[in-house]
């Protein structure tokens, strides 16, 4: 499975939220063309959590793409909803595991949003 790169999830994740780089900058209040630069740089670990917080998840998701383990340490795949998807749309290896990132990453974005309005 090919590695996201830290620009590449920052824009999978802004464009879950309506957003393009730019617009994603600007809100995180950092250079609009600065994750555009983080393809070549490091960024500052100040700016990566502006960033962070903009789009809802973690310095560490947005670095690595690691996410949380819940408590019960499910496995996505094993539910009943991920086997429907799989088998009534006859998903290759490469699409199942795009679903499943898909998946875990929307569950827990949502989780987030919900957690913050609770507050």
């Amino acid at each position: 499975m090919v590695k996201m790169t830290l620009v590449e999830r920052i824009k999978k994740i802004a464009k879950q939220k309506n957003m393009n780089l730019k617009e994603t900058a600007i809100k995180a209040g950092i250079g609009e063309n600065s994750i555009y630069r983080w393809k070549d740089q490091n960024p500052t670990s100040e700016s990566l959590s502006k960033v962070a917080d903009v789009l809802g998840v973690s310095v560490d998701y947005l670095l690595n793409g690691k996410t949380e383990k819940n408590e019960n340490n499910i496995d996505i795949r094993t539910t009943g909803l991920f086997r429907k998807t799989v088998d009534e749309n006859n998903l290759s290896e490469k699409e199942q595991n795009e679903l499943a990132e898909d998946m875990e990453d929307y569950l827990a974005i949502r989780a987030k949003m919900l957690r913050e309005r609770r507050h």
